[in-house]
C-alpha cells in the first residue's frame, strides 16, 4: 500500500475503471509448501501468491506512444517490489511468520490480462516466500 505508482488499493475486488487497483490472493485458502511436503509439525517454507492488476484506459489507435507509458508506469510497480526485495523491507505477517523474499512472478513487467472498448487490465504477479512456523504445538 506504499506503493507510489498505486493510488488506491482494493483488495480482492474493485472498480474496473482508469486507475483502480487491486490486490487478489492467488492461494486464498491455504499458502502453497514450498516442498510438497511439510515437517511433522508442518513447519517449513510457504508461498503466499496474489496479484496487483491495475486497470488503465488503453488506446487502440496503433503506434500510439500512450499504450507504452502506460506499460512503463506498470513495469514501475514492478521495479518497486524488487526495490524492497533489496532493502529486506517485507510485509509484516500475522503471527510472526518470518518472510524471506519477495518477487515478481514469470516476467518482471506487468501483461494485459484483458481489454474491452473502454481499456485494459494489467495484472502483476507476486510471490511473498516465507518461514511457517506452527504456534500451537
Amino acid at each position: 500500500m506504499k506503493c507510489p505508482e498505486i493510488k488506491d488499493m482494493f483488495f480482492n475486488f474493485g472498480r474496473a475503471e482508469n486507475g483502480s487497483t487491486v490486490l487478489v490472493p492467488e492461494t486464498a485458502y491455504h499458502d502453497t509448501w514450498k516442498d510438497d511436503k511439510p515437517t511433522i509439525s508442518s513447519e517449513g517454507i510457504r508461498y503466499y501468491d496474489f496479484a496487483i492488476i491495475q486497470f488503465k484506459a488503453a488506446v487502440t489507435e496503433p503506434n500510439n506512444r500512450e499504450n507504452i507509458e502506460i506499460l512503463l508506469d506498470i513495469e514501475k510497480i514492478a521495479a518497486w517490489v524488487d526495490e524492497q526485495e533489496e532493502k529486506g523491507n517485507y510485509p509484516v505477517f500475522p503471527d510472526g511468520e518470518t518472510v524471506l523474499e519477495v518477487k515478481p512472478l514469470e516476467a518482471p513487467s506487468g501483461y494485459v490480462a484483458g481489454q474491452d472498448k473502454d481499456g485494459a487490465k494489467y495484472m502483476l504477479q507476486v510471490r511473498i516466500e516465507y518461514l511457517y512456523e506452527r504456534k500451537d504445538l
